[in-house]
């Protein structure tokens, strides 16, 4: 049985120009995939092809120390922090400098927030908690990106742990302790990915099998004498289809990371296993001077790239192709300077040479981010860098209506839930949507107190759109629109009022799961009331209009004629089957368009939108009108129909 000394002895322990060109290829497909280009759907991937390289890089130096009995945790951190602080530090103090004069309060807010967790290595808890990786927000926070960093700072927290306490373990219990490991995560990874898929991408016991494939990698036992270079170009080549296929044929939609990150870790994995033993075609050119060079400032790319793209997203609608070039360009210049005159000079300790100089600049560094997100937060974002008008603006985006939540269910609570109650006795209307109807219910509530009239509903954000989805991802929402329509249709003639993104319903089979819906409605004689969608952007209204301000820039945001038409048109197709008297539709396209027929998104008090769809709490208020006119023909009901019970 071969021991860890023999097996680390026979392994290149120098620097390899390999490894450089993977990362080269890693980072590359991270920043084009940001700037979204269509044929890498997958260059998120590059971030597990990273973690693959990092648990190998680690690993290989942790046992080679601990084997020679060098191994010190406080030496292998003040190297982490050498490597990763200093640039790392630079990156965020400029972001949040930016952030001072690019972002609107709440934004800057949150910017806060986030250099705040980074500093704790818990930007990936942070955005676990906040965001999805993939949701369109996402796309404008310019430190999302650092939840990776967090991810690998926890991994090298726990992990020589882990290995000193397998220390005086024989080499084969090592190797299984980690393959138990990696096996649990992996499992976990699977099982989780569906049903909590946002801690599932974030957190580290579902990227621990990532960074330990890299440990697996570092501890295989070379087999060079049986492997022919005809077999070693033939397993570079399956490495490298691995990693290039999961960077085009993976996409956001799929369940990740997954078993489908298996794809570029294995690849990886294989590569860097392949090119340990000796060369080949791949490692040839992954050695190639343009692309190890590439290689070395990726960490600098990586870094530098997200915040630049992210202001870009924030300040332009569409980023164009002249946009996104420079913002690559500018990233590249950043990331050139910082390895040479950053990155390098602490790595090799050419600044702050002692581990007391570097450890306390790195934790007073660390506690300045932290103060100054703690200050963006405590102060709301500064909102003295704003004018009245603009800060106007900026409260539509703020404003909620207070209620959201208040009745939203989930599969395992028993009734529906009460917005307003009067007496027992008095007429009903029950409520049914997303988070649509939540900007809204401060108004059915203000008009049912009018009118004497009882609310109780049900609404969860993207109900319907989600709740329609095909995939077991979202199966909890399907079993909720059952548990509602099973609440409703015991009821007697139930006055229903429904209010979706009606514009996500966009396949066969979801309009066929609508028209389930209301089939069911009429079944048991409902009263039914839909209020269709009014115009909806494609862009964050409120924030452009801010910014537009801010800035001093005319910028015409309103929707054309034609598009609005295009909207009508399709709400009426989608609704096309249901036209008789049963069910009663509130048009909101007239409240929000004006004589041209373009959109209306503001009058002079203020803004009807807090993003690009939902309503703000002024323009919520447009609706009153026809919310009384619903309120008045429920009691009608009422009255015409009294109450058997």
């Amino acid at each position: 049985m071969l021991q860890m000394s023999e097996i680390q002895s026979k392994k290149k322990q120098g620097h390899r120009a390999d490894i450089d060109g993977m990362r080269a290829i890693a980072v590359s497909a991270v920043v084009l995939f940001h700037v979204k280009v269509p044929f890498l759907s997958g260059g998120f991937c590059g971030v597990d092809v990273f973690f693959v390289l990092s648990g190998f890089l680690i690993s290989r130096i942790i046992f080679r120390e601990l084997e020679n009995g060098a191994f010190s945790m406080v030496n292998f951190w003040e190297r982490r922090i050498r490597r990763i602080f200093p640039a790392l530090s630079l990156v965020v103090i400029t972001t949040l400098l930016a952030g001072w004069f690019l972002l609107l309060p709440q934004d800057f807010r949150y910017l806060g927030q986030s250099a705040f967790a980074q500093s704790a290595s818990a930007s990936n808890i942070y955005f676990w908690m906040v965001s999805g990786y993939f949701d369109q927000s996402a796309e404008i926070k310019p430190l999302l990106h650092t939840w990776s960093l967090s991810v690998e700072e926890q991994f090298y927290l726990l992990f020589p742990v882990l290995l000193l306490g397998l220390r005086r373990v024989v080499f084969p219990l090592r190797v299984c302790a980690l393959a138990v490991v990696w096996s649990l995560s992996l499992f976990w990874n699977i099982w989780s990915v569906n049903r909590y898929p946002e801690l599932n991408f974030f957190l580290l016991p579902s990227r621990t099998w990532e960074l330990i494939t890299g440990a697996l990698v570092a501890l295989a036992p070379p087999h060079a004498p049986s492997l022919s270079g005809r077999t070693s170009n033939l397993l570079a080549t399956i490495g490298l289809i691995l990693v290039v296929a999961s960077f085009i044929f993976i996409n956001p939609s799929m369940s990740f990371p997954g078993w489908v990150a298996l794809v570029p870790c294995v690849g990886t994995g294989l590569l860097i296993w392949v090119h340990g033993l000796q060369k080949t075609w791949v490692s040839k050119f992954l050695s190639y001077k343009p692309v190890t060079f590439l290689g070395l400032i990726s960490y600098s790319l990586y870094l530098w790239h997200w915040p630049i793209l992210a202001f870009a997203n924030y300040w332009f609608p569409e980023p164009g192709a002249t946009v996104l070039i420079n913002c690559v360009i500018a990233s590249f210049l950043l990331s050139a300077i910082s390895w040479k005159w950053v990155e390098t000079p602490f790595r090799t300790k050419k600044w702050l040479p002692s581990r007391f100089q570097m450890l306390s600049w790195g934790g007073l560094f660390m506690v300045l981010i932290a103060a100054i997100g703690m200050r963006l937060h405590l102060s709301d974002g500064v909102k003295a860098r704003f004018s009245p008008s603009t800060l106007n603006i900026v409260e539509s985006i703020e404003s909620k209506s207070g209620l959201q939540g208040s009745i939203r269910q989930n599969v395992w609570t028993g009734d529906l839930k009460t917005l307003h109650q009067e007496a027992k006795d008095n007429a009903t209307l029950i409520l049914f949507g997303d988070s649509h109807l939540e900007a809204t219910l401060h108004v059915f509530k203000e008009v049912a107190r009018d009118n004497g009239i009882n609310i109780k509903g049900l609404t969860l954000p993207g109900a319907l759109h989600l709740g329609l989805s095909s995939s077991t991802k979202h199966q909890g929402k399907v079993d909720l629109i059952d548990y509602f329509m099973n609440s409703v249709t015991h009821l007697e003639n139930p006055n229903v009022l429904m209010f979706f993104n009606w514009h996500s319903v966009n396949d066969d089979a979801e309009r066929s799961l609508l028209n389930n819906i209301f089939e069911k409605l009429r079944s048991v004689k409902s009263n039914v009331w839909v209020i269709k969608s009014p115009p909806v952007y494609q862009i964050d209204l409120p924030r452009f209009a801010a910014l537009s301000d801010y800035a001093g820039m005319e910028m015409d945001l309103s929707l054309p004629a034609d598009e609005i038409e295009h909207q009508r048109t399709f709400l009426d197709s989608l609704f096309n089957e249901w036209t008789d008297n049963e069910i009663k539709y509130l048009e909101l396209m007239p409240l929000f368009t004006m004589p041209n027929m373009k959109s209306k998104f503001r009058n002079d008090i203020g803004i009807f939108y807090s993003d690009g769809d939902h309503l703000s709490i002024h323009g919520a208020q447009q609706l009153k009108p026809l919310v009384h006119t619903v309120m008045k023909r429920i009691k009608a009901y009422k009255i015409e129909k009294p109450s058997t019970e």
